[in-house]
């Protein structure tokens, strides 16, 4: 590849370099949600929680589209998760909510509900390859931080990559002009 075309490279994570397969309608996860909530003060059923969650996640995205003035915002899913934490644990109580909590439940929230994950067959190869001719490698993806960099290092795969962008961490996504920028 001495010729090679280019010097940069720009990959997505899920359905580009892995395989991922995640049920977040599973009835099990809302209820094993509930009942870790309820562990700390949060009185929450399931059903009751995942409703909740997409009014949340709902009125987040409106919030940014307003605030960034974009069309394609991010929302950052720990955050959601720990103002669920707020809204349903009783004032009077002192929380017992662990200092990370929105991070936390968002990592036990992608474990439950991933049923599936692997790097594609030959991804680290070409990967290595690239970087053996110079190239740099970006990772740019429509992602959560809070769980899919503890993915890209499961996989293996961060030591391949110049730089990662993940859409949570910007608050916005693609195909956003911005982001892609």
């Amino acid at each position: 590849m001495k010729n090679r075309a280019y010097k940069n490279y720009i990959f997505d994570f899920y359905g580009t370099l892995a395989d991922i397969l995640t049920d977040e309608k599973d009835p099990v996860l809302w209820d094993t949600l509930g009942q870790l909530y309820q562990a700390y003060g949060a009185d929450y059923e399931g059903d009751a929680l995942k409703k909740a969650y997409a009014k949340h996640v709902d009125q987040a995205r409106k919030e940014l589209i307003e605030l960034k003035g974009v069309v394609y915002p991010e929302i950052d899913l720990a955050y959601i998760f720990n103002q669920l934490y707020v809204d349903a644990r009783p004032q009077s109580s002192n929380s017992n909510q662990p200092d990370d909590w929105g991070n936390l439940i968002a990592m036990v929230f992608r474990v439950l509900s991933r049923k599936h994950l692997t790097a594609y067959p030959h991804t680290k190869e070409v990967l290595a390859f690239l970087k053996e001719q110079g190239c740099r490698l970006y990772l740019l993806s429509n992602a959560q931080a809070a769980f899919t960099n503890a993915e890209i290092d499961l996989m293996a795969l961060r030591p391949y990559f110049d730089a990662i962008y993940l859409s949570s961490d910007a608050g916005i996504c693609k195909p956003q002009p911005e982001f892609l920028k």
